[in-house]
């Protein structure tokens, strides 16, 4: 650690006295809702009552009820009369927040004076002209300026939390997330304390501000402190790699008007994303370093893209190389760049019906979406120029690396010879020319040909294969469930026809092949998949069928199935694939 490391337990009313915090822009919303909220009431009004108890037998004894913890860096902020120390707030902000609710509730709720007062103060230091005291909140919420108008309104003024018609419309669906929740927890925070007297209000208080205690962690380096945050949050929702990338990167923006716009920014790209913002991170760093990542996101970052070195054999010595990116404006403006990049290409471009399929099956259908990356870079240099050539150029080296089997540290690699390559050229024509598109057709036409039932690869060649049948004419509508269904069942029944219309032999060439295999809309039942084919076309395949091509086809073609018709399927699919791999 850089920096010595303050901790300690301390009561509420410390923690709201002569104290400042800050959720900063990274964080996730206030989620906290009626549930969470009236645990914790009912937990402390338990140990209140216990504590009650405790003391009428022991006047001095003192029951303490643990929250949880805090973990904040520390800053020292001018508010142009003085200096004074903000806490940035990087685990606790529920449970603050919550405090801080409270203490606005009971504000509202109490006759006697001095605990109205305590709780003012709690909430925000009065400006005092004569001593050169400004008016200052003790909570504030980063970019949010709807959340800080909802405590203004609600929270800072005398009165706010019994506007309870006003705290239900902000609950509509509409609202900040932060403000829904805060008016359900301060509704809640009422509700619970209407059935409680006068007295036992006064004993919960009392106790929540001097028994309920938490554990502090303050750092003044933020990195220290995203550390301890790490560590100790074993429950709840942790920071991501990029919450602190984001932290890192806006702490180099100084002028303020811009760091708020990029935080906004950050924010908007986030909530596209939701759990999968990382992933999108991911596809900038395989840009930008062109090689497999080899640590965490966030170090990957910090030591191949800020701080990158190389390793001199000759010499035996590492030396430093120039940065990719610099921390600020430079990582910033990138990100940004290529999300307005993913936005054009995967919700606003306009395709030909055809590529519009392709689309859809490549981002539904193939697992590992690395090849995402190259996309976007592409798209970043040469836009809408040679587009749809080089997005099918990419799906048949991506799949027929797939298809080939190779090990996924090549397939990466070869994805990043496409960037470079990208890089490298200067027309858009000249891209799919290039080495970095070749795959070893000879493997791929003799994997097509094989058994591929059970590869990872199987669904999504059955969903190119509707997209090549589809042509020009028909989009793609992919339902919720899409399974995958044999034709001539895996184990069919001793006394079925399918033993007589295919002998043993016949049915260990092909029943795993791609000719035996279509897509179905709804989950594989077992006792259907082994009627014979007249009844199962009619009860199973007749409803499930429509949203793929290649099924329709098969349905709408054959009207018996055998050995003779699963060859002729067959043949045609891998005659369709040749075409389309050029092989």
């Amino acid at each position: 650690m850089s920096e010595e490391i303050k901790h300690g337990f301390i009561p509420v009313k410390e923690i709201f006295t002569n104290k400042w915090y800050k959720i900063p822009e990274y964080q996730r919303p206030y989620v906290w809702g009626k549930e969470q909220v009236c645990d914790l009431l009912a937990d402390i009004m338990n140990e209140a009552e216990k504590n009650k108890e405790l003391k009428k037998g022991n006047p001095s004894a003192n029951r303490e009820y643990f929250l949880g913890s805090l973990v904040w860096k520390t800053t020292v902020r001018n508010d142009g009369v003085s200096n004074y120390e903000e806490f940035e707030v990087l685990d606790g902000q529920q449970r603050l927040t919550t405090m801080l609710l409270i203490h606005a509730v009971i504000r509202d709720l109490t006759n006697n004076d001095k605990r109205k007062k305590n709780c003012e103060e709690a909430i925000f230091q009065e400006a005092d002209p004569d001593d050169g005291i400004p008016e200052r909140l003790r909570l504030i919420f980063g970019i949010r300026g709807d959340v800080q108008n909802f405590i203004d309104t609600y929270v800072k003024a005398d009165g706010g939390t019994l506007q309870f018609e006003q705290l239900a419309k902000e609950q509509k669906a509409d609202s900040d997330v932060n403000c829904v929740h805060m008016a359900e927890v301060i509704l809640a925070i009422h509700e619970y304390f209407a059935e409680n007297t006068q007295e036992k209000i006064e004993m919960f208080f009392g106790f929540f501000r001097t028994n309920t205690k938490i554990i502090y962690i303050s750092s003044t380096e933020l990195e220290d402190a995203f550390h301890l945050f790490n560590v100790m949050n074993n429950r709840g929702i942790k920071l991501r790699n990029s919450d602190i990338l984001k932290a890192k990167n806006l702490a180099q923006v100084s002028d303020e008007k811009k760091r708020l716009k990029y935080a906004e920014q950050w924010e908007q790209i986030e909530n596209y994303f939701g759990e999968d913002f990382d992933q999108f991170l991911e596809f900038i760093r395989l840009c930008v370093v062109k090689r497999k990542a080899a640590v965490s996101l966030l170090k990957e970052f910090e030591d191949n893209i800020y701080h990158p070195t190389e390793y001199d054999r000759n010499t035996k010595e590492t030396k430093h190389l120039p940065p990719l990116l610099t921390e600020g404006t430079s990582t910033l403006d990138c990100i940004i760049r290529y999300f307005e990049a993913y936005q054009a290409v995967f919700d606003n471009k306009t395709y030909s019906v055809a590529m519009s399929n392709l689309v859809k099956a490549m981002d539904y259908g193939i697992e590992a979406n690395f090849w995402k990356a190259p996309v976007l870079h592409y798209y970043i240099k040469f836009g809408d120029d040679h587009f749809e050539e080089f997005l099918s150029a990419l799906n048949r080296k991506f799949t027929a690396d797939w298809v080939d089997e190779l090990y996924f540290t090549k397939r990466i690699d070869n994805t990043c010879k496409i960037i470079d390559t990208i890089d490298h050229t200067d027309k858009a024509e000249d891209i799919i020319c290039n080495d970095a598109f070749v795959y070893d057709k000879a493997l791929t036409k003799k994997q097509l040909d094989s058994p591929i039932y059970g590869k990872k690869y199987c669904r999504y060649l059955l969903l190119l294969l509707s997209v090549i049948l589809s042509g020009n004419e028909t989009p793609l509508s992919l339902p919720d469930i899409v399974s995958i269904e044999h034709i001539l069942p895996q184990t069919p029944s001793a006394d079925s026809k399918w033993v007589v219309d295919f002998d043993e032999s016949q049915r260990e060439e092909c029943t795993n092949k791609l000719g035996n295999l279509m897509l179905i809309s709804r989950r594989k039942n077992a006792s259907l998949s082994n009627y014979d084919f007249s009844v199962k076309k009619e009860r199973y395949f007749k409803s499930n069928v429509g949203s793929f091509a290649l099924s329709f086809k098969i349905y709408g073609t054959y009207q018996t199935w055998t050995y003779a018709e699963f060859t002729s399927n067959h043949n045609d699919i891998l005659d369709m694939l040749i075409d389309y791999f050029k092989l």
